[in-house]
């Protein structure tokens, strides 16, 4: 186990089939928090005099702060990088566009650009959640490793 090299899967694939498990756990936090940021965006515009009228908007932001949180937790259980953001946004985007498909009748009402430009968004920002979630510690331990090879 002393010469193992940091990195590189077993030869069991026991190194893949974890992260792949660290991928799918931070793919559900990213499911699971628009269903409860819609819950609590539910109670609020019950209070509102006309809830319709802020769907829109509070539905968004609970899906973008979904594809957030999966970046962080991508970021904080794996260590796959900007890669691990990409990941999760990307499938997490695919899963809204088969939502969006099964459950909208005539497309969701928005055109193929700007629907095309949201699923952008929300790659971007699970890209931002992996970026702002990763630990301090990663760039510093590179940047005296740059040090030391400079002098």
């Amino acid at each position: 186990m002393k010469n193992k090299k940091v990195g590189y899967p077993d030869p069991s694939g026991a190194f893949a089939g974890t992260k792949i498990l660290r991928y799918l756990i931070s793919l559900g936090i990213a499911l699971l928090v628009p269903v409860v940021l819609a819950f609590a965006f539910t109670f609020y515009s019950s209070t509102l005099p006309d809830p319709d009228k802020y769907l829109v908007p509070f539905g968004l932001i609970s899906v973008i702060c979904g594809a957030f949180a999966g970046g962080i937790s991508a970021a904080r259980l794996t260590d796959g990088g900007l890669l691990s953001g990409i990941a999760v946004g990307g499938i997490y985007s695919l899963i809204a566009f088969i939502l969006r498909v099964i459950l909208s009748s005539g497309g969701g009402g928005v055109g193929p650009w700007l629907s095309i430009l949201l699923y952008a968004v929300l790659v971007l920002a699970a890209m931002a959640g992996e970026y702002l979630g990763r630990s301090r510690s990663m760039g510093r331990s590179r940047n005296r490793k740059i040090k030391k090879l400079k002098s």
